[in-house]
């Protein structure tokens, strides 16, 4: 890279372009403290200041140039002059930048190795395009970094709850006042580089005191904080006792009372309802009773007060990130699932996985077809994904069914012959019973053979009886 690289702007257009630029239409997450957005059908998730620096010139990239960069810049078109500057800025530290408008949708791929700045004003911290990408960095586990240009506090209020969750760990860069830009830009530079000259595998959006390490496969997320222990705190022993299983509802009554004043801090009562519904569902398997053993496997032993707090958080945190990206109204759904294989990480993947029991039909169905692309991409499943699939063709929803029947065809999932079968025979639903023909024509094994032979000679034995009558 030179010295002074002019900023680009890649000339790529969104698979999903998507022209409104409010809060996501169909969740229930609270977008802030105290609201009550209504949600999708079946799904339980709870819910810029202009600038009169002259625009520079952009070097357009072509599409069939290999897409080469260091950081993304996301930001509304009325800030664009800032942007412009940053990216100047960041030339001077050898640093190749992408512009990318918000309402143009036009950003590049996200790559493992970069940097997304996200420059939040009162233009852009509501835009829907803007937190999709955000999710998507967050999941492709990459550097994350808001520059403010409007006051933190009101900004932080009017980010959805998703997004708030992915920023609070992250460092803000306060550029509110003119005077400081050079030096604002010049700290993102630096801070940059350090990233990209670190060899071993750190979080990319946890500070460097919260290193990556963990404790159980099934709860690893892409974002990890090292386990602070405090063998005097004694969270279980103190608060639930001796026993090893406790009703979920003591469990319960003890978080709140523990962290009533960091969550209330942070979360409406509707969003802090939604953090102990997805601890009890990821953690204790929607169980009546929590587990010390589910416990201690999540959090590690003797966790710290602080570290517990954070690693709920957390947890909730990949939960929701996983489901902007994945969800019907996702402006980067498809981008997401072409790019998984290059950041198919096994805390991805099992994130991913846990999607297809989502309360939502629409992930749900996205997740199925999800994990049916990746398959046949030849990426390796995680131990339990097909059993997790064939739950599927159990499905309430015709959709999910019928997405089932293709994807465990298509993955030539033999040990799902038999339920495939019955749902050929039995399905009231047309579409999935073909479904499931063409799955078991799709294997094209012994097995699967005889099936269809001997169904299909069944059916036309029956249609013969009845033209007989």
């Amino acid at each position: 890279m030179g010295n002074t690289p002019p900023s680009h702007t890649a000339n790529i257009q969104s698979k999903e372009p998507r022209k409104d630029s409010g809060n996501k239409k169909g969740s229930n997450v609270p977008d802030k403290k105290g609201s009550n957005v209504p949600d999708k059908k079946g799904s339980n998730v709870p819910d810029k200041k202009d600038s009169n620096v002259p625009d520079k010139k952009q070097k357009s990239m072509s599409v069939a140039e290999p897409i080469v960069y260091d950081v993304a810049i996301i930001h509304s078109e009325r800030d664009k002059g800032i942007a412009d500057q940053l990216s100047t800025s960041l030339a001077t530290h050898g640093l190749v930048s992408l512009l990318d408008d918000a309402e143009k949708q036009s950003g590049p791929p996200i790559s493992s190795g970069t940097s997304l700045i996200w420059i939040l004003s009162e233009h852009s911290v509501t835009n829907n395009y803007c937190c999709d990408r955000i999710a998507l960095a967050y999941i492709a586990n990459v550097t994350i970094i808001p520059v403010h240009l409007n006051n933190s506090k009101v900004l932080k209020e009017k980010l959805e709850f998703g997004t708030k969750l992915v920023l609070q760990v992250v460092k803000w860069y306060d550029m509110t006042n003119p005077e400081a830009y050079g030096e604002q830009m010049a700290a993102i530079g630096e801070h940059i580089v350090t990233k990209k000259s670190r060899k071993d595998s750190v979080d990319s959006n946890v500070e460097a005191d919260e290193q990556l390490k963990h404790v159980s496969h099934r709860h690893k997320p892409v974002h990890q904080i090292t386990l602070q222990t405090d063998p005097t705190y004694e969270f279980w022993e103190r608060k639930l006792g001796s026993s090893d299983s406790v009703a979920w509802f003591r469990f319960e009554k003890s978080i709140l009372e523990e962290f009533d004043e960091e969550l209330r801090s942070q979360f409406s009562d509707k969003q802090i309802e939604w953090l102990l519904k997805t601890l009890r569902k990821e953690i204790f398997f929607d169980s009546d009773q929590a587990r010390k053993q589910d416990f201690l496997e999540f959090t590690g032993n003797n966790p710290g007060k602080d570290y517990l707090i954070k690693r709920i958080i957390l947890l909730a945190t990949e939960k929701l990130a996983m489901i902007d990206v994945f969800s019907m109204n996702s402006t980067v759904r498809l981008q997401a699932i072409d790019n998984l294989t290059r950041f198919n990480t096994p805390a991805v993947m099992q994130s991913l996985i846990e999607l297809l029991s989502e309360d939502d039909a629409n992930v749900r169905t996205i997740a199925v077809i999800t994990v049916g692309k990746l398959g046949q991409a030849g990426v390796q499943l995680a131990p339990g994904t097909l059993d997790s699939l064939m739950i599927n063709l159990a499905d309430k929803d015709r959709l999910v069914r019928e997405a089932a029947c293709i994807t465990l065809g298509r993955l030539k999932a033999t040990q799902a012959i038999e339920p495939i079968l019955n749902i050929w025979r039995n399905d009231f639903i047309h579409t999935v019973r073909v479904a499931a023909s063409n799955a078991l024509k799709q294997m094209n094994s012994e097995k699967a053979n005889e099936a269809v032979y001997l169904t299909e000679k069944l059916l036309s034995e029956v249609k013969a009886l009845s033209e007989e009558a």
